[in-house]
């Protein structure tokens, strides 16, 4: 089983700021941290965690950096490959 490295604690961290300089769109980051929080990637991974251990499979993280550019054949990372959200065609020349 692979899984990306998510950060969920950083990526649901607060926007509010300081009083010495506000945070900017703090309710649309809100909305977002509640999305992010709802999914329950972090339970998702304990599941998934506990299943390998019981059924003897091995758990791999991986680092999210550029995994939806990524070709997964050849390794070769580039922004073009991903056409669109759906549509992936590796550029290597």
């Amino acid at each position: 089983i692979v899984l990306e490295d998510l950060r969920v604690k950083n990526m649901s961290a607060s926007a509010s700021g300081t009083v010495a300089e506000p945070g900017r769109r703090v309710r649309q980051k809100a909305g977002l941290n509640r999305a992010i929080l709802d999914k329950g990637w972090h339970r998702l991974e304990l599941a998934l965690t506990s299943a390998a251990r019981y059924t003897g499979t091995t758990l791999v993280k991986v680092s999210p950096a550029y995994t939806s550019q990524r070709c997964y054949a050849c390794g070769f990372v580039t922004e073009g490959n991903r056409e669109s959200q759906s549509v992936f065609v590796c550029k290597n020349p």
